[in-house]
């Protein structure tokens, strides 16, 4: 399905033909925001090489958090630690890390020479027309954008809204658990309240 396609499955399912054309893509992005706050996904994932001069590296843009930073050293990949943050200046090779405003990647100590680096970190994703929910989960997406779209539509009927709650809970049960399947392949319990 496209990012077309589900918009009209939502703009039939509120019948108000096109009045809400506006609204419906805001409805959709609040949807995928609300799931991707929630959890880390692998569709989330981003992978970045670096090339390390500088202690202070930019962040991809809508950055979520952190998996792992490593730089290469003598032929051999090691992995930065998470840390506080520094103040003592020094240059040597950098073994740890930190992240402030989800901006900015600081390496102590400064790095004294140029470095390969590698990051995987997690990122926020926007509505568009190949984006991950529509392949993977078009019921979660379905049921939140609906719950959204409740207050706009002035729809108070309870057994509504606990018809897309109960859809969006057991979807994203559904999904979060196929995703550890899928990474670890193991079991899950999960219960998603309110």
């Amino acid at each position: 399905m496209t990012k077309v396609e589900f918009e009209q499955v939502i703009r039939d399912l509120c019948l108000r033909g096109n009045t809400l054309d506006s609204i419906i893509p805001v409805q959709i992005q609040s949807a995928i925001a609300f799931v991707e706050r929630r959890y880390n996904f692998r569709a989330m994932q981003h992978y970045s090489a670096l090339a390390i001069t500088e202690p202070v590296i930019g962040l991809p843009s809508q950055f979520k958090a952190m998996v792992w930073v490593r730089i290469e050293v003598d032929d051999d990949w090691q992995y930065l630690t998470l840390s506080e943050p520094m103040t003592r200046s020094c240059i040597e090779i950098p073994d740890r890390y930190w992240i402030r405003n989800d901006k900015e990647l600081h390496l102590w100590p400064s790095p004294d020479q140029t470095y390969d680096g590698q990051m995987l970190c997690y990122r926020y994703t926007s509505w568009a027309d190949d984006h991950w929910l529509l392949d993977r989960a078009q019921d979660v997406l379905l049921a939140k954008t609906m719950l959204n779209m409740l207050p706009v539509l002035r729809d108070d009927n309870q057994m509504v809204a606990q018809h897309w709650q109960a859809q969006f809970a057991d979807g994203l049960q559904l999904l979060v658990e196929s995703e550890v399947e899928g990474e670890h392949g193991g079991d899950l319990e999960l219960v998603i309240g309110d």
